[in-house]
């Protein structure tokens, strides 16, 4: 890829895995082409050509996805966040108090009324994801002003979660049912579009609706965010945050949990009834350390059945479900952010064999993009047992190119290779490597944790991998 002026890379890699050193590149030149500066502060756009506006979810999964590469761009995205979080209640754009913004516009449209994003709060999962993001911010840094300048902002999005976020005091975190107007947002959950929730046999979903994937992220939030008390001293705090993580995991577990299919349900609808489609949804557990080891294992054995898993990763939902299309948007088609989340989620449970074998999807599909590049989203057509000198991915017609959570995807893909994270005890890095077979090395030069940058590198040896991780800032 030829070096663009001024660009310095900030994630390079040196591996004898085929196409990683190129595809890295260019995953990491898309962040720097995505990094924004809008009037309220620097946080990448979501995606060209049609999302080029600060986005909530978006813009904290990349943050969480990059974290051991851009503290800086993480602590903005955060800033930017908190200034525009909801103080008021206006119907209009479903702000309520505490509750982060799920997309801004600044166009006529906006300016005029005509449309509600001037910010636009309509997203279930933007507020726990802000929780999480802040927790993970500081368990990799230690960033204290940050920490002091955002934790009333923390403290009204977790009040958001517990009452306008619950609806029905069951515990849950849900939606109600939007005006279908075309300007307001009926699915609230990262598949957003209209048509992306159904059981199984077609039947359409009435609401409130609570997504799993929204309790695992609350879930996350509490149990990630008592980590971060309990370094600050708060341990009372602490212990009643982990109570609420418990009392999570126990209402996904016992509600969520469907045993005739060994795996947890897309949502519950307004009756509490599981809907039973089989979709990507529950992978985003794995990333959330929410599900027991034993069912987490059932997870990863189900996302890698065929009517799940191509040969670009899994699908977002079954192909034996009545409203399965791999032409659609959210029914069946191949997602690289939603595929990262469950790659890393599965290294974190020792379950390998997925890990690596979306690493390599990944990888795959980026090889047929232009120059390296992950598209936001590809068809979900072909199985997972395809040759290499297959034709190409189906290209999804209006996905967007660069897209910030693809391009992210190569970030955290290397950091699920490195097996990295901070160790809350010890204050350093710990390391669990895992490379696919193709594999020998890995060198990763410039990985930023507890304020220092740090050289990695992995090779493997007859009985394991060897790891060697110095200071490359002095």
């Amino acid at each position: 890829v030829a070096a663009a002026e001024g660009f310095q890379q900030a994630l390079a890699v040196e591996s004898d895995l085929l196409g990683l050193e190129p595809f890295i590149d260019r995953c990491d030149r898309d962040l720097v082409l995505l990094q924004t500066s809008f009037p309220e502060g620097s946080m990448p756009a979501a995606g060209i050509p049609w999302y080029i506006a600060p986005f909530g979810r978006d813009s904290l999964i990349v943050a969480l996805q990059t974290m051991h590469v851009y503290p800086e761009r993480a602590a903005a995205t955060l800033r930017v966040l908190a200034a525009l979080q909801g103080s008021k209640r206006d119907p209009f754009r479903e702000e309520e108090p505490g509750k982060i913004l799920h997309e801004m516009r600044y166009g006529t449209m906006a300016r005029t009324g005509q449309i509600p994003h001037t910010p636009y709060y309509g997203s279930i999962d933007s507020t726990p994801l802000f929780v999480m993001t802040f927790a993970q911010s500081y368990l990799w840094h230690r960033d204290d002003d940050l920490y002091d300048d955002l934790i009333d902002h923390v403290r009204r999005a977790l009040a958001w979660i517990e009452d306008d976020g619950d609806r029905d005091g069951d515990g849950l975190v849900e939606f109600g049912e939007a005006v279908a107007d075309g300007v307001h947002i009926t699915q609230q959950g990262w598949k957003d579009s209209g048509d992306s929730l159904h059981f199984a046999d077609g039947r359409a979903v009435e609401g409130p609706i609570a997504l799993v994937e929204v309790q695992g992220y609350v879930f996350a939030a509490y149990a990630w965010l008592a980590d971060v008390a309990t370094l600050r001293g708060e341990d009372a705090w602490a212990a009643d945050l982990r109570a609420r993580a418990e009392r999570m995991r126990e209402a996904v577990e016992t509600r969520f949990w469907m045993d005739d299919q060994g795996f947890y349900a897309q949502a519950l609808d307004g009756a509490k009834r599981p809907v039973d489609a089989i979709s990507s949804n529950p992978g985003h557990l794995l990333f959330c350390g929410l599900p027991s080891p034993e069912r987490a294992g059932l997870v990863a054995r189900r996302l890698a059945l065929p009517d799940l898993m191509t040969a670009w990763g899994t699908r977002t939902l079954s192909s034996a479900t009545a409203t399965y299309n791999p032409m659609s948007y959210h029914n069946g088609s191949v997602w690289p952010h939603d595929n990262s989340l469950m790659m890393w989620g599965a290294r974190a449970y020792g379950l390998d064999e997925l890990a690596l074998g979306i690493a390599e999807r990944t990888l795959r599909l980026g090889s047929f993009g232009s120059g390296w590049r992950l598209p936001e989203l590809c068809c979900g057509f072909d199985g997972p047992d395809a040759s290499d000198d297959i034709a190409g991915p189906v290209d999804y017609p209006v996905s967007c190119s660069p897209q910030a959570w693809a391009a992210a995807s190569g970030h955290l893909m290397v950091r699920t290779l490195l097996g990295m994270s901070p160790d809350t005890r010890s204050g350093g890095l710990t390391f669990d490597p895992a490379l696919p077979a193709a594999a020998t090395r890995l060198r990763v030069s410039d990985v930023a944790a507890l304020g220092r940058r740090h050289r990695v590198e992995v090779t493997r040896t007859a009985d394991g991998y060897a790891v060697e991780s110095i200071p490359a800032d002095g």
